[in-house]
């Protein structure tokens, strides 16, 4: 798993390619804490490169949505494949986060916001 983070205004986008399973969770657990503690209005997570989701890949983001909401912060994911959108889908994870297909919908949808 390899995770790049840029931030753009108040908004933090991960990006992460590879496999996200229970080896490498914690890595991305670490990101969300350490990009939480600058308080951005939002953390967009780049999905464009996952190739496998595990459930201790869900659960990392699962597990920081209360405080996502405690501190105002928005989450969304863009750019997943067919494959892993259906196991959020599936899941009922689309009712919980925010889904768009491609950065260039999550930044017109921010323009309106």
């Amino acid at each position: 798993m390899d995770i790049k983070t840029q931030n753009q205004a108040e908004v933090s986008i991960i990006k992460l390619c590879g496999e996200l399973d229970a080896s490498n969770a914690v890595l991305v657990d670490h990101e969300l804490v350490r990009l939480t503690q600058k308080h951005p209005k939002q953390i967009w997570i780049d999905g464009s490169e996952i190739s496998y989701i595990s459930s201790a890949g869900l659960g990392v983001f699962l597990s920081h949505l209360n405080n996502f909401k405690l501190l105002n912060i928005n989450l969304l994911f863009f750019g997943l494949n067919s494959k892993i959108r259906n196991v959020f889908t599936i899941l009922g994870l689309d009712d919980l986060v925010r889904i768009v297909p491609n950065l260039e919908t999550a930044l017109d949808q921010n323009s309106q916001v």
